[in-house]
């Protein structure tokens, strides 16, 4: 008797149904997958003092009931990427200023939504 038993090995050429059934399966997770989803887009603008017109540096800007959000850098621009289309409130927030919230805020598929 031999140490290894080749009966149940596939011969040169030959492919199993079950390869075939994978393949397949996986290729219409990998390739068809991308076809239904809707994208997303970025919200972007520019945070100012409304007295005196300055940029707010650091100011904390995030969409409610999501984890999305953003700092404002030194010149008070933010952007939010990789945001779902569809509508959104818009929160922002800073130490010693009232926050503010705009409502409505539209993201289109590969598209910047600007706010200032």
């Amino acid at each position: 008797m031999s140490l290894f038993y080749f009966r149940h090995l596939p011969q040169r050429g030959y492919i199993s149904l079950r390869f075939l059934f994978t393949s397949f399966l996986l290729s219409i997770v990998l390739f068809c997958g991308n076809a239904f989803s809707q994208g997303t887009g970025a919200i972007g603008g520019t945070i100012v003092d409304k007295q005196n017109g300055e940029a707010l540096i650091g100011a904390n800007i995030f969409l409610e009931g999501t984890t999305l959000g953003a700092a404002s850098d030194l010149d008070g621009n933010f952007e939010i990427r990789g945001v779902p289309v569809g509508s959104y409130t818009l929160i922002a927030s800073m130490v010693s200023y009232t926050k503010i919230r705009v409502t409505n805020v539209e993201v289109k598929s590969d598209q910047l939504t600007k706010l200032n």
